[in-house]
């Protein structure tokens, strides 16, 4: 040791002191050498000790000293690490700060070193620093000294404080800001605080605070921080403001910001990888990837770094990538972000949450990879990569990590994935419906979650609809559209997939307008939609029952378009070859080949093989010997049974094998009766195909039915006839249901067409057996079902109120009973699509007690007889080949009797052939009526000798006055063209006709009789009569208007063209006269005299000819289809008002339209009646139903009987009435009643 500190010596106190302090500043110089600076700390302290210990306490010196000993302790603490002299260094410098003021000490300064010895005393210790430096703090006399240690205090607070302590984070943050304003600026660690702030303030939102603490750092002549740390914090400054703002141009600040920062330190790849992440966020954030290029030159070769770093790096790498393929759509972004996460997923150990996001993007990318270039090799990698992502997704559900928005965001990839497996021939029906419940537990969806997840539930009830037989939920694309955020774009895109939605829906249903609908909107979308509408159209043309050269000629057509296309769609031509093997006769090989030489089949693939395995072994039977056919049929059964729960069954194939082993079973008992092996195969794979059918909904239920049926009579066990007919009323059953299942008439025609025949051969059957009550169900069955369909919509309403279904009842009445798509979805305007509401209906209505599938009860029409006052109904059959024709008499009060009539035939140049061409030459321009009238004379005599003098002693022997009996008459097929009432013995007197000897009535069928007698009688209401207008040629008529107007109906309304006396109340155009039928007043008189087109070929198109143009059949049931109109009883007294279409037995015409639509009854013309004749018949008409009261039918009688008299009396002298030629019916008989 020096001498000059040996006490021997006696150096003063004051020495000592000055020696200490020297000793210090020659030791803070020497600090770059640690051992150096050690010695003089040694050095120091021992003099400083001895120099306290020679000061007395009250001596004004010893503040200094106690300053510097803490110092020199302080200072030897920081350089060897000693606690004990950091704790002592606290002890002598909180002496000096508590000391009198010192002239040499400067308070500040000794404030400054009291708060750094105290933060360093604590971080050592590991307590906080804070209630010391308070505490001292408030010792402090000087403001500067208590700015200090505020600032110390405050510093450390807020960094002790939790920031989800909002309230205190936030107090403590406000109050160090405040207090920083007192500090000075050379104050150490002033730098340090202000940055703690701006830090904080930035972190929780306090902008402004943080922009002033970041302005006064950047302005400390010496902030102890550097201007890199500095840019670092202004970047995060302007980051929270650039969300706040929402303004995606800051990005490029801060960008310039950390360029900066990375010029100044170009190895730390920390600000390497936050500028490239901030680059693909820019990119992100303007749909611009330009800068997306230098992001991935900063993130480097992932394996170049750490080995624990390797995964975040692949992520961020791919992330670049796929952000530049989403942007730009390079297929080499997207295979290299696809290679990016594969190698983060083999990486080493990645959290769950990555994990998720990486199969997330993956099954993104490899879906659009499989889309875009239908590469089949690509299907086993995909399909190992939908493994891994389930059982992924398995794990995360089952530990609960990560959270549930995690499992949707890679659950919903993973369905587009699974359903472009679906469209290559794959369906994982149950994975997929597992998928899409883990997307749809998404706490936050995006906005266009809801859209995919419609789109994936729409692939769903496809599937279902498939399996189950009954149609898909119609409104699942609907609801998909309206769930979206942003309908307007949504909708264009969703208007095809509804389309195809709609076509596939409409193959299950046989809705035929709907699925010529979905077919042109499908279409209009590129060549891959050309191709699926080409494909389309043949399983319409199956649906319609086209023949096989047809479907060939459309499946080659289908060929060329996917071939001239360039669509590339592999898939949809496979299926039309495959198609093509079956309709040229051969055996498909196999399935499809959709999945090129992949081993991932799928179920539905192995279910196309099974059929595939059936038609070969079809194929084999149409050419093998009898042994070898029944070899074949039984290898083909016990195929079919061994998939009870199989492919077949999963994927909805399973009642197509069924019935083609019903069928082939039944082609070889019909061929070879004998066979009663083959018979009861027939019975019992007939009855199979049924069980797997749901019912009557189902487009099969119907032939499968006939089937059933026929395999029943080709047994003829006992009971097999009676069960024979059952089966065939439920194949009725069966048509009526695809009947009403329509949404176009024009539709429903065609449709019925079929459901006529089918049901006249039963008929034949039921008569054979002598089963009279079940004849009549079957005539019923099979007639005027388009009528039908009309009368059942307007009364939905109070059936589904009658079954409780309340809300479905209201929203028919809110449609209209049309729930067209064009306010939905404004890209489907004018496309003719509707919603699934009417089908919803039917649906309610199956089980209805009325019946909606069901014909009348032979109670329900002996009622309907009583209320009308009629005898009997009387069902006109001609014959065919051997079976004689039929008269079925169903008498109000008695049993059904069958009469048989062998003359009743339509046979080619028969009675009723002759007639009708006769009849289509007078109808053409300048045609000849003279023959016309020739043969209407022929045929009136025909009709009695074969029919009418062997019904009327038959009706009169039911009839209440035998001397005249009231009949309804119900002609099938074209024994419709014969005016029955005009019927005469040749040779008699022309006036002895049946229309004389009884009150004749027509009805399309007995269950629109029963209909029209049900409905209430509007005889309180208006009478609205139509003149006919302006130019039309018809004088007469418009005399006739205004005369039943001035003489019987002068309350009523009147419209058209007005004379004296007359006030038209309208025009008598098209809205008006629709108008007035379909509002809220009832009319118990409805004449309309006006020219009237029929188009047998086109009965919808059928009209009335009034001022503005036509007024159609489909125009008036279209009008308020929901509920019946309230008229009573309507007169047509135009042309051709009752000649229905070609398909005679629906009767379809403008007279039976309005019973549809709701009259009562109604009056219509078989033919053009000469109009001089015709208004002297209609005035004698009103007169009888106003003025004697008469029923519509009986008044008719009246008139006919009026028009023949030469000496009756006439009712209107002023319009020079004309009366028919007693020996020509066509001036007198051409008008008809129907109804009640």
């Amino acid at each position: 040791m020096d001498r000059t500190l040996d006490p021997t010596a006696g150096p003063s106190a004051d020495e000592l002191a000055r020696l200490g302090s020297r000793l210090i500043e020659r030791a803070i110089e020497a600090y770059v050498a640690p051992t150096d600076a050690r010695d003089m700390l040694d050095e120091a302290v021992d003099a400083l000790r001895a120099a306290v210990a020679a000061t007395l306490p009250d001596d004004p010196a010893i503040v200094p000293r106690h300053r510097d000993l803490g110092c020199a302790l302080d200072l030897r603490a920081e350089l060897t690490g000693n606690t004990d002299d950091l704790t002592e260094a606290v002890g002598w410098t909180r002496r000096a700060w508590r000391g009198a003021p010192h002239p040499d000490v400067d308070r500040g300064g000794l404030a400054i070193d009291l708060g750094m010895v105290l933060l360093r005393d604590a971080e050592a210790r590991d307590v906080s620093p804070v209630p010391a430096l308070e505490a001292e703090a408030a010792r402090a006399s000087d403001p500067r000294a208590y700015a200090v240690l505020s600032m110390f205090a405050g510093t450390a607070r807020l960094l002790e404080t939790d920031p989800e302590e909002t309230a205190l984070f936030t107090g403590h943050l406000t109050e160090l800001a405040n207090g920083l304003t007192d500090v000075p600026d050379m104050v150490p660690l002033l730098g340090d605080a202000l940055t703690t702030v701006c830090r904080a303030a930035t972190m929780t939102g306090h902008l402004d605070l943080a922009a002033d603490a970041l302005d006064r750092l950047r302005a400390l002549p010496d902030p102890g921080v550097e201007p890199a740390d500095m840019d670092l914090l202004e970047a995060g400054l302007v980051e929270a403001r650039m969300w706040r703002d929402e303004d995606p141009a800051a990005a490029a600040r801060v960008i310039g910001l950390l360029r900066r920062v990375r010029a100044e330190r170009p190895d730390d790849l920390d600000v390497s990888d936050e500028l490239a992440e901030w680059l693909v966020m820019q990119a992100e954030l303007t749909d611009d990837p330009s800068g997306i290029a230098e992001a991935l030159a900063l993130l480097g070769d992932p394996l170049a770094r750490p080995g624990d770093e390797r995964v975040e790096m692949w992520h961020k790498t791919g992330n670049a990538h796929l952000l530049r393929w989403r942007l730009a759509g390079s297929d080499d972004d997207r295979d290299r972000a696809d290679g990016c996460f594969a190698a983060m997923l083999s990486a080493g150990p990645v959290d769950p949450g990555t994990a998720l996001a990486g199969l997330a993007y993956r099954l993104e990318l490899v879906e659009d990879r499989a889309r875009r270039t239908r590469d089949s090799a690509l299907r086993p990698m995909a399909a190992t990569l939908l493994d891994d992502a389930n059982a992924a997704l398995e794990r995360a559900v089952a530990s609960g990590e990560p959270d549930a928005a995690a499992v949707a965001l890679t659950a919903m990839p993973a369905v587009a994935l699974d359903l472009w497996f679906a469209g290559e021939g794959s369906i994982h029906i149950d994975r997929i419906r597992r998928l899409i419940a883990l997307a749809a537990a998404h706490p936050e969806p995006p906005p266009e979650w809801h859209t995919r997840l419609g789109i994936a539930r729409v692939a769903v009830a496809d599937h279902d609809a498939v399996v189950s037989g009954r149609p898909a939920d119609g409104n699942a694309v609907l609801t998909a559209i309206r769930d979206s955020d942003h309908s307007d774009e949504v909708g264009p895109l969703m208007a095809p997939l509804f389309a195809v939605h709609a076509m596939t829906d409409a193959f299950r249903t046989a809705d035929l307008a709907q699925l010529n609908s979905a077919i042109t909107v499908v279409e209009q979308h590129g060549p891959d939609g050309r191709a699926f509408a080409r494909l389309a159209r043949l399983f319409a043309a199956v649906i319609e029952g086209t023949d096989l050269e047809t479907l060939r000629t459309a499946v080659a057509e289908a060929q060329e378009e996917i071939d001239g296309s360039g669509s590339g769609n592999d898939p949809l031509r496979a299926m039309l070859d495959w198609l093509g093997e079956m309709l040229a006769g051969r055996a498909p090989a196999g399935p499809p080949a959709v999945a090129g030489d992949s081993d991932v089949p799928g179920p539905f693939q192995e279910a196309m093989g099974s059929i595939a395995r059936i038609m070969d072994l079809t194929a084999r039977m149409r050419t093998a010997p009898d042994h070898d056919a029944r070899r074949l049929l039984a290898e083909m059964a016990a195929m079919v049974e061994a998939d009870a729960n199989g492919p077949l069954r999963h994927n909805g194939l399973r009642p197509a094998c069924t019935t083609q082993l019903s069928l082939m079973w039944t082609d070889r008992a019909r061929a070879v009766p004998t066979d009663r092996e083959a018979v009861e195969n027939a019975v019992l794979w007939s009855d199979r195909t049924l069980a797997e059918l749901p019912g009557p909904e189902h487009p099969r239920w119907g032939p499968s039915s006939s089937t059933a049926a026929e395999a029943r009579r080709l047994r003829d066990a006992p009971g097999d006839r009676a069960a024979s007919r059952r089966l065939g009323a439920d194949a009725l059953r069966g048509r009526t249901r695809l009947v009403l299942g329509q949404s176009g008439s024009d539709e429903a025609v065609r449709v019925a067409r079929s459901a006529a025949a089918d049901a006249m051969a039963l008929a034949r059957q039921c008569a054979g057996d002598g089963a009279a009550d079940d004849l009549v169900a079957a005539l019923e069955a099979g007639r005027g079902l388009v009528l039908h369909a009309a009368l059942t919509t307007r009364d939905v309403a109070t059936r589904l109120r009658a079954q409780g279904r309340t809300e479905l009842a209201d929203e028919w009445e809110r449609s209209g009973g049309r729930d067209l798509l064009d306010a939905e979805v404004p890209a489907l305007a004018g496309s003719g699509l509707s919603g699934d509401l009417w089908r919803r209906v039917l649906d309610a209505l199956a089980d209805d007690p009325a019946g909606l599938l069901d014909p009348p009860s032979l109670p329900e029409i002996r009622s309907a007889l009583r209320v009308q006052g009629s005898d009997a109904l009387v069902y006109l059959l001609p014959g065919d080949g051997d079976e004689p024709g039929l008269a079925v008499v169903v008498p109000a009060g008695a049993e059904v009797e069958v009469l048989a009539l062998p003359g009743l035939r339509d046979e080619p140049n028969g009675a009723i052939d002759r007639y009708a061409e006769a009849y289509q030459r007078a109808h053409r321009e300048g045609g000849d009526r003279a023959i016309w009238s020739s043969e209407l004379g022929d045929l009136t005599g025909w009709a009695w000798e074969t029919v009418v003098a062997a019904l009327l002693p038959a009706v009169r022997a039911h009839a209440v006055d035998p001397g005249l009996p009231r009949i309804v008459l119900v002609p099938v097929g074209r024994a419709a063209l014969v005016p029955w009432h005009a019927a005469r013995p040749r040779g008699g007197d022309p006036v002895e006709t049946l229309a004389v000897r009884a009150v004749v009535s027509h009805t399309p069928s007995g269950r629109l009789l029963c209909r029209s007698v049900g409905r209430s009688r509007a005889v309180d209401g208006r009478a609205l009569v139509l003149g006919a207008p302006a130019g039309s040629g018809l004088s007469k008529a418009l005399e006739e208007a205004h005369a039943l107007h001035r003489r019987y109906y002068p309350d009523g309304d009147y419209l058209g063209p007005g004379s004296p006396g007359i006030h038209a109340a309208g025009p008598g155009d098209r809205d008006d006269v629709l108008d007035r039928l379909a509002g809220d007043r009832s009319h118990s008189v409805v004449h309309l005299a006006c020219h009237g087109n029929a188009e047998p070929d086109d009965p919808a198109r059928s009209a009335l000819e009034l001022a503005d143009g036509a007024l159609t059949v489909a125009d008036l049931l279209e009008r308020r289809p929901t509920a019946p109109l309230t008229l009573d009883t309507v007169v047509l007294a135009a042309c051709s008002t009752n000649v229905g279409g070609a398909d005679y037995d629906e009767a379809f015409s403008l007279a039976t339209a309005f019973l549809a639509a709701g009259a009562r009854s109604a009056v219509g013309s078989l033919w053009a009646v000469p109009d001089s004749f015709t208004s002297g018949l209609m005035i004698r008409l009103h007169h009888y139903l106003r003025v004697e009261g008469l029923p519509p039918a009986e008044a008719l009688h009246r008139a006919r009987a009026w028009a023949v008299d030469p000496a009756a009396r006439t009712t209107a002298p002023e319009l020079e009435l004309q009366r028919s030629p007693r020996d020509d019916p066509l001036a007198w008989a051409g008008f008809v009643h129907l109804g009640a």
